[in-house]
């Protein structure tokens, strides 16, 4: 609803610019699942691309004032949202471990297969 109202306010001269600003959005999507669909999906990888994407999407919804608002150095670096998903996808290849499982094994059975409450029965 207000993607409409936002291109029907723009008037004639600029609704063709939001159809090239669809597909080349659609053609950059494309080509990040490309660089990272030859990597297993493990938990490990899905924390990789996860958390970064998150990063940048909340670092790009912050209002200007917060980022002001904010020492020099972590204000310059917030400015950018491309440049906190990219720092924050360098540090958590980093410190996560390099092992894991894979998302699509199945789950491993309990220890003990006694129901987890007296009254579920299984």
């Amino acid at each position: 609803m207000v993607f409409e109202v936002v291109v029907l306010s723009l008037g004639r001269q600029y609704r063709s610019l939001w159809g090239v600003f669809g597909v080349v959005t659609i053609l950059i999507l494309m080509s990040g699942i490309q660089a990272i669909s030859p990597y297993p999906l493990t938990d490990r990888n899905a924390f990789v691309v996860g958390v970064p994407v998150l990063a940048t999407i909340g670092t790009s919804m912050l209002p200007p004032g917060v980022v002001a608002d904010m020492p020099a150095l972590l204000g310059y670096l917030c400015s950018s949202a491309i440049a906190v998903g990219a720092v924050t996808a360098i540090v958590m290849n980093v410190i996560l471990p390099k092992h894991g499982k894979l998302l699509t094994e199945e789950p491993t059975e309990r220890p003990d297969q006694r129901p987890m409450s007296p009254g579920i029965r299984e």
